[in-house]
């Protein structure tokens, strides 16, 4: 569970986290504010998909070595995203 920003109670699930981004907000289920992520911060999380892409056209992988490696940059983006990406309360 992690922190609502707004009334610091752990009621939000990392699953819901995933849910939310910069143009998808949620509700606290406890302070009812609307929680959302920074844009610039969300869009870094996008860079390991770059290096996969950028690996696999220039050494020349092939299909199922590249299925691994996309595999293993949705975990490490699942991990980043819950992990370092703060959760913000939406500007209005």
């Amino acid at each position: 569970m992690l922190k609502c920003p707004n009334c610091h109670n752990k009621t939000i699930t990392n699953f819901t986290k995933l849910k939310v981004g910069p143009v998808h907000s949620i509700k606290c289920p406890n302070c009812k504010e609307d929680l959302t992520v920074p844009m610039i911060t969300a869009l870094y999380n996008f860079i390991h998909y770059f290096i996969v892409i950028f690996c696999s056209v220039r050494f020349n992988m092939s299909i199922s070595i590249l299925l691994l490696f996309c595999l293993i940059a949705t975990l490490v983006h699942i991990f980043i995203y819950i992990k370092f990406i703060p959760l913000t309360l939406e500007e209005n």
